[in-house]
């Protein structure tokens, strides 16, 4: 059977909110229906209660990490330090209720060539988000509630972050919130490893 571009992505979700997980589970879903991918993987602490799993088909369900506070960071934490374990695609698409797939005629192959791709963001005043670097045209690229990445990169964050774990300062949240850890703080790192961040132009169009 031959590859298609679709069978190197996974659709992700990552969710313990009792009060989301039945709608989180459900966009996941219907952005599987409407864009099949290899896998659509949702990510929770429990198992979900529900008798209409016929809805749910497409999706592979993980029910074994522990209830993620996002208050405590726990969710940044996860992103960073354990999801990539459980991907085998080339890149996957984090999607939640706040962001999922509307168009799928408008996605485009080339989009596989970058390691990250997320709305931008406005142009933060310098300051917003210590201790990270401000925002500018150079590092707006991106929100990470709704976006594309390689696994390459993924594991590439994961390596730092392992590193920054056994820091003295690691109690305090120089890493979260996690997209702008990747897209701000890690980005110059990255981009001398090879890894490509999405112009902005290229971002509005995925977004």
């Amino acid at each position: 059977m031959v590859e298609t571009t679709k069978d190197r992505i996974t659709l992700v979700c990552v969710e313990t909110r009792q009060e989301k997980l039945h709608e989180s589970a459900k966009t996941l879903a219907n952005s599987m229906s409407l864009f099949p991918c290899k896998e659509a993987l949702f990510i929770s602490n429990k198992k979900l209660d529900t008798k209409n799993l016929s809805d749910f088909k497409n999706l592979t369900f993980v029910s074994n990490i522990r209830k993620l506070d996002e208050k405590r960071y726990d969710y940044d934490y996860f992103m960073l330090s354990q999801l990539p374990s459980f991907i085998e695609t080339t890149h996957y698409i984090v999607l939640g209720t706040n962001g999922y797939i509307l168009s799928p005629s408008a996605w485009d192959d080339g989009w596989l060539d970058f390691h990250y791709i997320g709305a931008p963001w406005p142009h933060h005043p310098k300051g917003y988000f210590p201790p990270h670097p401000p925002c500018s045209e150079e590092n707006s690229v991106g929100n990470g509630r709704f976006s594309l990445r390689s696994t390459l990169m993924a594991k590439y964050v994961q390596e730092q972050f392992y590193k920054i774990c056994k820091q003295p300062s690691f109690a305090t949240p120089q890493w979260s919130p996690e997209d702008v850890f990747i897209s701000r703080t890690l980005r110059p790192l990255q981009e001398t490893k090879g890894c490509r961040f999405a112009p902005e132009s290229v971002a509005h169009k995925f977004s």
